[in-house]
């Protein structure tokens, strides 16, 4: 199954989060609109952003435009259609590679559910207000997030820290 590029092409968010990277070489990419394939590295990244409803000094915060959408709405992105199969043991069975690749079956995966990819889905979930009625043993339901602050940075001219290189 395929995976996605998280491509920085002048669109991305302000504050977007990169969650994980994972690099793989001699995979097949696309090299322009769908019509040329090579093969060559690609990256597969989760990433997070929620949109920004912060007001500054009683102003629309300077990220967002006045026709931004600021909703404070949650974007999460697994880059791929593989995520579901984190979460439940029944899917199709594509390990090895059958000889007609439209004959998908469902199986059982032997492996299981993976228990951080099911966390992680209720953890944003819950973040979103959207909470399970039940839980399967090992998994909990922890407080949405209260943080609206996006990601700062910044440099000590003055080193006030102390900090040393």
């Amino acid at each position: 199954h395929e995976w996605n590029e998280d491509v920085d092409n002048g669109w991305r968010p302000p504050a977007l989060q990169t969650l994980s990277e994972t690099t793989i070489d001699n995979v097949q990419l696309i090299q322009d609109h769908g019509a040329t394939f090579d093969t060559g590295s690609a990256t597969h990244s989760l990433v997070f952003h929620r949109r920004s409803t912060q007001i500054k000094d009683g102003n629309p915060n300077p990220d967002i435009g006045e026709s931004d959408d600021n909703s404070g709405a949650l974007v999460f992105g697994a880059g791929t259609v593989q995520w579901a199969w984190g979460l439940d043991p029944h899917h199709d069975v594509n390990d090895p590679q059958r000889a007609n690749k439209y004959a998908i079956r469902l199986a059982h995966d032997a492996r299981g559910p993976c228990r951080e990819v099911q966390q992680l889905t209720i953890n944003i979930f819950a973040d979103m207000g959207i909470l399970p009625a039940t839980l399967e043993p090992g998994l909990r339901i922890f407080p949405p997030s209260n943080d609206r602050q996006p990601p700062t940075a910044g440099i000590d001219p003055l080193n006030t820290y102390g900090a040393s290189l």
